[in-house]
C-alpha cells in the first residue's frame, strides 16, 4: 500500500496521558491522522469528594508509602497545574509533548480534527468512521472496542499493549505483573485487535530489562513512553507494506489482569525487595 494514501483514525478514552506523546510522534513522522475519536464519558471531571475518597482508598495504608516514593517525580508533576503544560505547548513550537499535555494541546498545534462522543462503542462512532473511511484504526488508552467498531477500518485496527504477551493480557502498570511473576523483561507490543482481548497477531515488539531499572515502576514507565512512539511508527510502516503480524502462542490459561489491588501492591513491594537482594 502507498504510505501517503493511508488514513488512520485514533480511538481514545483519555483526554491526557502517555498516549499524547505517542500521537505526536506519529504526526512528526507524517502518519496521516484523519480524526481522533475521543470518548469523553470516561474522562468526565471527578468531584473533589470522590477524589479524596479515591486517594484515601489507594493511599490510606501507611504500608503503601513506597508506592508514593516509586512515583514521586510523576506525582509532583501531577500536583503542578496542568495549565502550565498546556501554555508551554501552545507558546513554544519546540516544546515536546509529554503525558501531562492533553488532546486539545495536540490538536491545536497540529491542526488535527477531534470528535468527542459519549461512547466509542456507539452508532455515533460507526457514523464518524464511515464518514472518514480510514484505512487503519489505532486504539490508544481506549476502552475495549466491540468488533462492530474495530472492524470498520479497511485494513484493521491496531493496539498498543504494555505487558508481556501472550502471558499478560489486560491492564496494569508497566512492569508490575512481570516483576511479581519473576520475569526479567516486560514487553511493549503493537498488535492487531481481535474479538478476544489482546490476542491478535503481534506486529512489532520491544522489551525492557526490569533489572536495569531495579524494578522501579516510574523508571520502567518512562522507558516505555520513550519506546512506544517509535515502536508504533515502526509497526505502521510494516503494515503499510503488507505485514500481517505474527500469531500469538496459544496458552491454556489466559488470565485477564486489571489494575492492581491494595493487596497486590503490597505483594509487589515484598517481591521487589526480595529480587533486589538477589541482584
Amino acid at each position: 500500500m502507498n504510505k501517503k494514501s493511508s488514513k488512520f483514525i485514533i480511538y481514545t478514552s483519555n483526554f491526557t496521558g502517555v498516549h499524547i506523546p505517542v500521537i505526536e510522534n506519529l504526526i512528526i513522522n507524517r502518519i496521516e491522522i484523519a480524526c481522533i475519536i475521543y470518548e469523553k464519558k470516561l474522562s468526565q471531571k471527578i468531584s473533589l469528594s470522590d477524589k479524596i475518597k479515591t486517594i484515601f482508598r489507594r493511599w490510606g495504608d501507611p504500608r503503601l508509602i513506597p508506592f508514593y516514593l516509586e512515583y514521586k517525580n510523576n506525582i509532583n508533576k501531577y500536583i503542578r497545574p496542568r495549565q502550565k503544560h498546556s501554555i508551554k505547548a501552545r507558546s513554544d513550537k519546540n516544546y515536546n509533548f509529554n503525558e501531562f499535555n492533553n488532546l486539545d494541546d495536540l490538536c491545536e498545534r497540529h491542526k488535527i480534527k477531534m470528535v468527542s462522543i459519549n461512547d466509542l462503542n456507539s452508532d455515533e462512532c460507526i457514523e464518524i468512521q464511515e464518514k472518514f473511511k480510514p484505512d487503519f484504526g489505532i486504539a490508544l488508552a481506549s476502552r475495549i472496542l466491540k468488533k462492530e467498531i474495530f472492524s470498520i477500518p479497511y485494513h484493521g485496527t491496531i493496539n498498543l499493549h504494555s505487558m508481556l504477551l501472550p502471558k499478560y493480557k489486560g491492564l496494569s502498570p508497566v512492569g508490575f505483573r512481570e516483576t511479581i511473576a519473576g520475569e526479567k523483561f516486560c514487553g511493549i507490543h503493537i498488535h492487531f485487535i481481535e474479538p478476544s482481548l489482546d490476542t491478535g497477531p503481534i506486529i512489532s515488539s520491544e522489551f525492557i530489562d526490569l533489572t536495569n531499572h531495579k524494578f522501579c515502576l516510574e523508571s520502567i514507565g518512562n522507558e516505555a513512553i520513550d519506546i512506544s512512539g517509535p515502536l508504533m511508527v515502526k509497526a505502521i510502516n510494516k503494515i503499510q507494506n503488507g505485514a500481517e503480524g505474527e500469531p500469538q502462542a496459544t496458552l491454556l490459561k489466559n488470565k485477564i489482569y486489571k489494575m492492581p489491588t491494595k493487596k497486590e501492591m503490597l505483594e509487589f513491594y515484598q517481591i521487589k525487595t526480595k529480587r533486589l537482594l538477589e541482584l
